[in-house]
C-alpha cells in the first residue's frame, strides 16, 4: 500500500473511518489499537498470567475483523489473543460467537465449553452454549442440553430475562408445564413488558387443567395490550367454555375497539347467539357473512340468530338455501325442522323429522330420540295425541331418565282425561325427582283433577320452602284456585309469592289476571301498567291488557296499539295474532279480522276460543255454514263446561236463523 492511500474500514461501532495523510501502516494501528483496546476490553482479562498488552491487542482486532464481517481473519486474531492471554474465558466466547457466524458449530461449542470451566459463573458462556444446543433443538438430547445450560444461567443471575424466556419456551415445548408456568411468571413479573409472557403461561396453565389462573394470566396482560387478536380469541375462548359468555363478549368487544377484525366478529357473533341474543348478533354476522358468503357454518349461525330474533321467514330463507346445497346435512335439516315448526308448517316441519328418522346417518342415528321428540310434539300440536304418546314412549325406552319426556306424556294424559295413567306416572316421577319443580307442579295437576285439592295445595305449599324455582311453584299453586274460580284464595298465594318475591315480573301478570278474571278491571290494569313501566316490550302483558279492552269494546284505539306491538315482538303466536284479529271484530274492520283470525287458527287449529271466533266473524259476514263449522270445532275442543254452553247456544241461535229464514 501507498503511504499516500487512504485506508477505509467497514462501518461498524465506529461508523466509517477514514484515515488518509501518509501515516505508515505500522503507526497506523498504533494510532487506532488504543482506541479500540479501551473499547472492547473484555471482562476477565485480568484473570491468569500472559501477555495482556498482546491480548488486549489481537482481541481488538479480532473484534474490528467481525465487524467487518472478515470473520476468518477475526478468528486468526481471537486465536493469537489465547496464545497471549490462555486463561482468558472471555475470549473464548467472543471467538464462539464469529464460529458459529462461519457455522463452525462443533469449535464454538469446544471455546464456549472451555469459557465455562475457566470461569464456571461466566453467564454468557453458559447462555451462548445453551443457544447453540437450542438452534439443533430437534435433536432431543441437545434439547436437554439447553435447557441445563439456561438453567445453569438462572442460578447464576435469575434476573437473566433471556434465559428465563428460553428456558421458559423450552419447558413449555417439552411439556413440562409447571416449570414453563413458573418461569413465565417470574419473566413477566421482571419485565410487565413481555405481552407473549401471559399468553404462554395461559397455554401452560390450561395443559395443567387450571383454567382460572390462565385467565388471570390473560387478564393481566390484557392491561398491557389489548389488541392482540390471537390473545384474545385465547382468552374469550376459555370464557366461552367455562359458561362465561358474558366476560367472552366483554373480551370480544374490547379486541373489537381498536378496529375490525373478522376472527373476533365471528366469536361475538355467535357468543351473542349462544346467549339467545340474536337481535345484537344479526348485524355483525350480516357483515360477516357478506366478507365469507360460502362459509356455511357462519350462514347456520346467522339463521340462528334471525330465529331468536323471531323474524322467522329470513331464518326459513337462509336454512332453505343451505339445505338445497347440502341436503345430507343433519344439523341443517333440523334447525330447518325447528323453524318450520315454530311458524307452524306442521306439515313441512313433520316431513324434515321424519326424513331424518329415516336416514342412515351416523350423525341423524345418534339424535334419534331428539328428532323423534320433536316429532311427537309436532303429533300433539295436530291433535294426534296417541301417536305422539307413543313416540314418547320409544324416546324413554332409548332413555328411561328423560325426564322431558315423561313430564310431556304426562301431559298428553291429561289433555286427553287418562287421569289415572297420569296420576300414575306423576307418582313415579315424584319417586325418582323428588324436589324438581316441574314434577311438583305436575303431580300437583294430577292430584287436583282428581279432586285431591287440598292434598295438591298443600305438596306444592310444601315443595316451595326449598324449591330452585319458588315462583313457578306460587304460579301452580294460585292456579289451583283459579281453575275453580277461587279467586280471594288465589290471590292471597299470589300476594304472598310477591311478598317473597317483590321483583317477579310473572308473579304480578298472574295477579293482573286474577283481578281480570274478578272483573276488577281497574285493578287488573293497575298491575299490568306497573309491569309496562319497567318491562314495555313484556309481550304477554300487552296482549292480555289489548285483549281485555277489545272484550269490553272500550279504547280500541288503545288496545290495537298494545296487540300490534305484541305481534310484533312474537309474529307467530297464535294467542297474539287471535287477540289482533279480535280486536279488529270489534273495530267492525271483517276483513283484517279475517286475516288474522285464520292465520291464528293456522298456528293454533285446537284452541277453542281462537276457533269460536271464526264462528263469530262468520255470523257477522253472513256466512253462516262457515260460521256454523268452525262453532262445531270449538266445541269439539273446548275444556270448560262455560265454554261448551256458550259455543252450543250460538249454534242454537245460527240453526233457529237459518230454520226462519228458510220458512220466509
Amino acid at each position: 500500500m501507498s503511504p499516500n492511500e487512504s485506508v477505509r474500514l467497514r462501518p461498524g461501532l465506529f461508523g466509517k473511518l477514514h484515515l488518509s495523510g501518509g501515516f505508515p501502516l505500522t503507526v497506523m494501528y498504533k494510532t487506532v489499537v488504543p482506541l479500540i483496546c479501551l473499547l472492547f476490553l473484555p471482562v476477565g482479562f485480568a484473570q491468569g498470567d500472559g501477555n495482556r498488552a498482546d491480548s488486549y491487542y489481537h482481541f481488538s482486532l479480532a473484534k474490528m475483523y467481525h465487524l467487518r464481517e472478515d470473520f476468518p481473519r477475526a478468528v486468526a486474531e481471537f486465536e493469537k489473543a489465547l496464545d497471549a492471554h490462555p486463561a482468558s474465558a472471555s475470549i473464548r466466547t467472543e471467538m464462539a460467537k464469529t464460529l458459529l457466524q462461519m457455522g463452525e458449530v462443533t469449535r464454538a461449542v469446544q471455546r464456549c465449553t472451555e469459557a465455562t470451566e475457566l470461569a464456571p459463573d461466566n453467564v454468557e458462556a453458559h447462555y451462548l452454549l445453551g443457544r447453540i444446543y437450542y438452534r439443533t433443538k430437534s435433536q432431543p438430547h441437545m434439547r436437554e442440553r439447553a435447557l441445563e445450560r439456561f438453567e445453569r444461567v438462572l442460578e447464576i443471575d435469575p434476573n437473566h430475562l433471556e434465559a428465563l424466556h428460553d428456558a421458559a419456551e423450552l419447558s413449555l415445548e417439552d411439556q413440562r408445564y409447571e416449570r414453563a408456568a413458573e418461569l413465565f411468571r417470574r419473566l413477566r413479573g421482571l419485565n410487565p413488558g413481555i405481552i407473549g409472557a401471559y399468553y404462554s403461561e395461559a397455554r401452560a396453565r390450561l395443559e395443567l387443567n387450571d383454567p382460572e389462573r390462565a385467565v388471570e394470566s390473560l387478564e393481566q396482560g390484557l392491561d398491557v395490550r389489548d389488541d392482540i387478536p390471537e390473545y384474545l380469541l385465547l382468552l374469550a375462548d376459555l370464557y366461552r367454555r367455562n359458561g362465561e359468555l358474558e366476560e367472552a363478549v366483554r373480551v370480544y368487544r374490547r379486541g373489537l375497539a381498536h378496529g375490525p377484525e373478522p376472527r373476533l366478529n365471528e366469536g361475538l357473533a355467535r357468543t351473542l347467539v349462544a346467549l339467545g341474543r340474536g337481535e345484537e348478533a344479526i348485524p355483525v354476522l350480516e357483515k360477516v357473512v357478506a366478507m365469507q358468503p360460502q362459509e356455511p357454518q357462519l350462514r347456520l349461525d346467522l339463521a340462528r340468530a334471525y330465529r331468536q330474533a323471531r323474524n322467522l321467514d329470513k331464518a326459513a330463507e337462509v336454512l332453505g338455501e343451505l339445505s338445497e346445497q347440502d341436503p345430507e346435512n343433519v344439523q341443517i335439516s333440523f334447525e330447518l325442522a325447528s323453524v318450520l315448526t315454530l311458524m307452524g308448517d306442521r306439515g313441512r316441519a313433520s316431513s324434515k323429522f321424519e326424513a331424518l328418522l329415516a336416514s342412515s346417518n351416523p350423525i341423524a342415528e345418534r339424535h334419534r330420540r331428539v328428532f323423534l321428540a320433536n316429532l311427537a310434539l309436532l303429533r300433539e300440536q295436530e291433535g294426534r295425541y296417541e301417536e305422539a304418546a307413543e313416540m314418547l314412549r320409544q324416546v324413554l325406552a332409548d332413555d328411561p331418565d328423560d325426564l322431558d319426556a315423561k313430564l310431556r306424556l304426562f301431559y298428553i294424559y291429561q289433555e286427553t282425561s287418562r287421569r289415572d295413567e297420569a296420576l300414575t306416572l306423576s307418582a313415579e316421577m315424584i319417586d325418582e325427582y323428588g324436589e324438581n319443580p316441574y314434577v311438583l307442579v305436575a303431580r300437583g295437576r294430577a292430584l287436583a283433577a282428581m279432586d285431591r285439592l287440598d292434598e295438591a295445595a298443600e305438596l306444592l305449599r310444601a315443595g316451595i320452602r326449598d324449591s330452585a324455582d319458588p315462583e313457578l311453584l306460587y304460579l301452580a299453586h294460585s292456579q289451583l284456585y283459579v281453575t275453580r274460580e277461587e279467586f280471594e284464595a288465589a290471590r292471597a298465594v299470589i300476594e304472598d309469592g310477591l311478598a317473597d318475591l317483590p321483583e317477579s315480573e310473572r308473579l304480578r301478570f298472574q295477579l293482573g289476571a286474577i283481578f281480570e278474571r274478578q272483573k276488577d278491571y281497574v285493578a287488573a290494569e293497575g298491575e299490568f301498567q306497573q309491569l309496562l313501566n319497567s318491562n314495555p316490550d313484556f309481550a304477554d302483558v300487552l296482549n292480555y291488557l289489548g285483549y281485555m279492552l277489545a272484550e269490553r269494546g272500550v279504547r280500541l284505539d288503545e288496545a290495537l296499539g298494545y296487540i300490534q306491538r305484541a305481534v310484533e315482538l312474537d309474529p307467530y303466536n297464535g294467542a297474539y295474532l287471535d287477540s289482533l284479529g279480535w280486536v279488529y271484530f270489534k273495530q267492525d274492520n271483517l276483513e283484517k279480522a279475517e286475516i288474522h283470525l285464520k292465520e291464528a287458527a293456522r298456528l293454533q287449529n285446537f284452541d277453542p276460543v281462537i276457533l269460536e271466533h271464526l264462528g263469530d266473524l262468520y255470523v257477522r259476514k253472513g256466512k253462516p255454514d262457515e260460521a256454523r263449522r268452525y262453532y262445531e270445532q270449538s266445541l269439539r275442543h273446548a275444556e270448560k263446561e262455560e265454554e261448551s254452553d256458550r259455543v252450543r247456544r250460538k249454534l242454537e241461535k245460527l240453526s233457529a236463523e237459518t230454520v226462519s229464514r228458510n220458512n220466509e
